[in-house]
């Protein structure tokens, strides 16, 4: 006999992930949003790891004609990261260009 109890009858939860600290459902194809450094972290860390929860994000809503770019950058005096929500051009592969063409940036 297993030591766990076994529910019948509990709802499962209506999504798996919490809501993202970052704005991608609110974004459209050629959107960004500055990101200062974290503290204790460096801007490319701090930019990596929005970059990869965009990438989930993308992934969990089946979005494959997106993908998120970012970039180094210093705003106001302040480091951090830009990161977009681009459009995939073709049949996208490391080193061939993202394009913001056709959006209204």
């Amino acid at each position: 006999m297993s030591e766990y109890k076994i529910d019948s009858h509990v709802p499962a939860p209506t999504t798996q992930h919490g809501n993202s600290k970052y704005p991608w459902g609110e974004m459209k194809e050629g959107d960004s949003f500055f990101l200062p450094k974290r503290e204790g972290y460096t801007a490319r860390d701090t930019g990596n790891l929005a970059y990869m929860s965009g990438r989930q994000w993308l992934s969990r809503n089946n979005t494959t004609h997106l993908k998120v770019c970012q970039r180094l950058a210093t705003e106001n005096g302040v480091e951090g990261s830009r990161i977009w929500l681009v459009r995939r051009v073709g049949n996208w592969r490391r080193g061939h260009s993202l394009s913001l063409e056709g959006t209204d940036k």
